[in-house]
């Protein structure tokens, strides 16, 4: 598994939300995202996640590291949230495979709709470059992808199905969206613009954990388990891989901790640093 599927993957992490602040109206439709949401991240939050792998005869390896980071911008003169992410290996493990990959999303203040999405992807000697343009009048997302070998590019119209986002703008919007109702065993589907396509996640609430995560403590804990489709068809599961996450069980719901299995081993991501939360962590006493 590549760092950048990190990423995606936090799209399903933050599935229970309940935070105090800004008030952001209900709209219609069947999505989760419909429910009324409260912003649950400050201006300058920062979390930091070390990635790691392992297998049956190899140690835990530390591999790579994740930054996510917010802030306050406009976009076309509009109030907007700026969210950062970057993913790049460890300076130990660049002999091995060089990657330094960074994703933005940019949301708008009062909905947290997505209004712009872009990656730049730095693997090896690979080099692409994709920007997402929303138009939620028309119900319209235009994708404009280019690399070093077809510079000139191409440009895809999507038609965005109810709640259709890119994934950190999915995980960011579940993170402020109270689902105090869901049950445990409960599965819920969400849309999400991944590869020009829209992939549908599915995600299921397995309980309440007390989790330990590395240096920082132990923490109350909110576990799921997860599945995005695959690429091959957006609608199918059969070749997908379930992976376990774990997030505070908190008005902050930042992810602490992710398992992942793949061909051989596993993949871990760990959270190793938070700064400026907007709420108190929901550590076990």
């Amino acid at each position: 598994m590549k760092l950048k599927i990190f990423i995606p993957l936090l799209a399903c992490i933050c599935s229970l939300a309940a935070a105090t602040g800004q008030k952001i109206p209900a709209t219609n439709g069947s999505s989760p995202l419909d429910k009324e949401k409260e912003i649950a991240f400050s201006d300058n939050e920062k979390l930091t996640y070390i990635v790691s792998y392992s297998a049956a005869l190899i140690p835990r390896v530390d591999a790579g590291e994740v930054v996510l980071r917010t802030s306050r911008t406009t976009v076309n003169s509009k109030p907007a949230y700026n969210i950062y992410a970057n993913a790049k290996v460890l300076a130990s493990f660049k002999s091995i495979f060089d990657l330094d990959d960074t994703y933005q999303s940019w949301l708008a203040a009062d909905d947290l709709k997505p209004l712009k999405y872009s990656f730049r992807l730095r693997e090896g000697k690979y080099r692409a470059n994709c920007d997402y343009t929303y138009d939620w009048p028309s119900g319209k997302v235009k994708t404009h992808y280019h690399n070093l070998k077809k510079p000139e590019g191409r440009t895809t119209v999507i038609s965005l199905k109810s709640r259709s986002y890119d994934a950190i703008a999915l995980f960011y919007n579940l993170r402020c969206v109270d689902m105090g109702n869901f049950s445990v065993g409960g599965k819920y589907n969400l849309q999400m613009v991944l590869d020009d396509k829209i992939r549908t996640v599915t995600f299921k609430f397995l309980g309440r954990e007390q989790r330990k995560i590395g240096k920082l403590g132990t923490f109350n804990t909110l576990k799921f388990s997860c599945t995005i489709a695959t690429s091959s068809d957006s609608e199918s599961f059969e070749d997908g891989s379930e992976f376990f996450l774990w997030v505070t069980d908190d008005k902050n719901r930042i992810p602490v901790y992710l398992e992942s299995p793949i061909k051989v081993g596993s993949v871990k991501v760990t959270l190793t640093d938070y700064q400026n939360l907007k709420h108190p962590v929901g550590k076990a006493k």
